[in-house]
């Protein structure tokens, strides 16, 4: 497992208020010399961000290999398959914006590997998790 989360960092960057609510930007990096996740086209990581007020954040993206015939987007009934992205290139930065309310207190957020969308109860594990405060 220690090999997985050395493979990818995470950055938070501070919310910009609008009035309306507030944005946080997440920066995932690929710290590994190949794509991440790699191998199998099943392989994905789900990205979790929301208002850090207790319970599941909401899954803001999956990121997994592109080939042909992205499995698990086509899978019936499969919600990982919302938002697929191509997996990171080695050394590439990929940014996620989420919106929390006004009120917010804090912003939320997990990374999960997932070795096999298609099997439930196959192997995944959480890589990165965190809650970073808003506001003063």
């Amino acid at each position: 497992m220690d090999l997985l989360r050395e493979g990818i960092d995470i950055q938070v960057r501070r919310p910009r208020g609008d009035g309306q609510g507030q944005k946080v930007r997440l920066v995932l990096t690929n710290l590994s010399g190949h794509a991440y996740p790699a191998g199998s086209r099943r392989r994905a990581l789900l990205v979790y961000a929301g208002a850090g007020a207790g319970g599941e954040p909401p899954l803001i993206a999956t990121l997994a290999p592109r080939r042909p015939g992205l499995l698990h987007v086509a899978a019936a009934g499969n919600q990982q398959g919302a938002n697929t992205q191509p997996a990171l290139a080695p050394g590439e930065q990929r940014s996620f914006d989420v919106s929390v309310a006004a009120s917010a207190e804090a912003v939320a957020w997990r990374v999960v590997y997932c070795r096999n969308l298609l099997q439930p109860g196959s192997y995944s594990v959480e890589i990165l998790s965190g809650t970073e405060r808003l506001g003063g």
